[in-house]
């Protein structure tokens, strides 16, 4: 048998991917989205988000990224033991987690009060004319919403991760003013949290469609 024969391997333009994902998101409150095409115009090459021609959709775009988007488990577990065994007989997960992070590219100041929990307002009357205003505390708890990520593969079909629930991770975001070096982009890091309304204990998390045809 031929090398190349033996190392032949089934990949093609569905499975090797590569490319920037668009992140959305929605308040706790708008459903949760079961489909592709209940969040992107399918009929337009999967490209027109709904809420561009529906604005009672809910939805909202985050703009461009840098750095790329990042999804990330984990889980912690705990080992079974009994003296008669010289090892370990089982082992259990005791806690998953899941998260997304990106830096912000467009750095408007709500979505600056995304990313530091801050409070957004849109003053369309102020001493300065019409304005922005971003405040920053101490909020006692974070704000629930839900992240949806969309890719477009080369072939023009989709990919989403669908998070039920999710809130602003810790982390440290900074953002520099200088004369030099890249352009200011905002560092966030959702985490998720289980929907504890899923009966389906694999379902809580988030889930991940992938288109395999385009839609008849």
């Amino acid at each position: 048998m031929a090398t190349e024969a033996f190392y032949k391997t089934n990949i093609n333009q569905d499975t090797l991917i590569r490319g920037p994902a668009r992140l959305i998101i929605a308040g706790a409150t708008i459903p949760m989205p079961d489909n592709l095409s209940d969040v992107v115009n399918l009929t337009a090459g999967g490209a027109t988000p709904l809420w561009a021609v529906n604005t009672t959709g809910g939805f909202s775009d985050l703009g461009s990224t840098k750095t790329g988007v990042t999804f990330e488990t984990n889980n912690t577990e705990e080992t079974l033991d009994v003296d008669q065994i010289l090892g370990d007989i089982a082992v259990m997960p005791t806690n998953w987690e899941a998260s997304a992070g990106t830096q912000l590219a467009d750095t408007s100041l709500e979505h600056m009060a995304l990313a530091w929990e801050g409070k957004f307002t849109a003053e369309a009357v102020s001493p300065d004319g019409p304005r922005f205003r971003m405040s920053f505390g101490q909020p006692t708890r974070y704000k629930e919403r839900k992240l949806i990520a969309i890719h477009q593969k080369d072939n023009g079909l989709l990919r989403g991760y669908f998070f039920r629930k999710v809130t602003r991770a810790a982390q440290a975001s900074a953002i520099t003013h200088n004369k030099t070096g890249e352009q200011i982009s905002i560092p966030i890091r959702f985490r998720c949290l289980p929907d504890t309304s899923i009966a389906d204990v694999d379902e809580r998390f988030f889930f991940v469609l992938d288109q395999v045809g385009a839609v008849v």
